[in-house]
């Protein structure tokens, strides 16, 4: 994605699929 992510956005992502959110961001 070119987009960059809010905050809101990025914590939205987080709680509709943290397991992707993780695997994406290696945290």
């Amino acid at each position: 994605m070119a987009q960059i992510f809010t905050n809101a956005d990025f914590r939205a992502q987080v709680a509709a699929d943290p397991g992707a959110v993780v695997e994406k961001w290696n945290l």
